[in-house]
């Protein structure tokens, strides 16, 4: 189960809300995967997961570092598409696509957002008394900075 919808991450971020949900949804499961579950630990994420009636606070907690954390996945894939030509840039004749250097620096500014909201996240999940919660072994405050304490080449 998604966390949230295509159209939830459109109205919280600066998406536009005539874009395809197509082009979204495959990023919302990768996104939690990646940037929600281990903030949660294994135990919460699951019971969110199986019924987010019983956390509703948390659930709503969620949405806003979601909605960016997805928008960040996704920007690559809006940006650029696979077709049977190859990976080319995504044009429209009323647009003008972005350099690279452009498309890095605009990114970068998302991921800041969605970790900006991990934080508010995580604080909301110290205050709070979530019995599946555990501070220690979820070590929640090194997700939100993970990728800025390794070394070696990545790309973005």
């Amino acid at each position: 189960m998604n966390l949230i919808t295509a159209s939830e991450v459109k109205q919280l971020t600066t998406i536009e809300q005539n874009l395809s949900d197509d082009l979204i949804f495959p990023q919302i499961s990768i996104a939690q995967e990646k940037h929600i579950k281990p903030i949660l630990g294994k135990d919460l994420y699951n019971a969110l997961i199986e019924n987010p009636a019983n956390y509703p606070e948390l659930y709503e907690q969620i949405k806003t570092p979601l909605a960016f954390w997805v928008y960040y996945e996704s920007a690559l894939f809006l940006w650029l598409r696979m077709t049977n030509k190859g990976l080319v840039k995504r044009t429209s004749e009323y647009a003008e696509n972005i350099s690279g250097e452009d498309f890095k620096f605009f990114r970068s500014e998302i991921r800041e957002y969605a970790k900006e909201f991990t934080a508010i996240l995580i604080r909301h999940l110290e205050e709070s008394s979530y019995e599946l919660y555990n501070k220690k072994t979820n070590n929640s405050t090194d997700q939100v900075s993970n990728r800025d304490n390794i070394s070696g080449i990545y790309f973005y």
